[in-house]
């Protein structure tokens, strides 16, 4: 998984919501729903978890957090879970955690779109996209 420390020069408010983000390009708020406010977790696999966690540690200069099955790092804003392989390629993102204001509606609209939907969330492109309402 490639890490991005994402920042815009001369824009002291970016981490605002409307804020410019020239990574989406010129026209992205043009595309703005407004169903998905922010991404508050993202789960990452591992042949070793607990190496690629403590990696992420160093690089962030956080602490991680671990309990039962869980290991996982506290961000600012979210979190970034580490879990053992769920898949044969064993690497990168497996999960997402999408805050919305109604994960009911945003996982029927996945089921509308015709994308497979159980245990309250979504796949796509190999990813679980789960609606946390809030």
């Amino acid at each position: 998984v490639l890490m991005s420390l994402d920042s815009v020069p001369g824009d002291a408010g970016w981490r605002e919501s409307k804020s410019e983000w020239p990574p989406a390009g010129p026209k992205w708020r043009e595309h703005q729903s407004e169903a998905a406010l922010g991404i508050s977790a993202v789960t990452i696999q591992s042949r070793d978890p607990l190496a690629a966690c403590e990696r992420w540690c160093a690089l962030l200069d956080r602490p991680a957090s671990t309990g039962g099955d869980r290991l996982e790092i506290a961000l600012d804003r979210g979190r970034i879970r580490f879990v053992a392989p769920v898949d044969d390629d064993g690497t990168g993102v497996v999960g997402l955690d999408v805050e919305v204001r109604d994960g009911h509606a945003a996982l029927e609209k996945a089921r509308e779109a015709g994308l497979p939907v159980a245990g309250g969330a979504v796949e796509i492109c190999g990813v679980v996209v789960r609606p946390v309402s809030i």
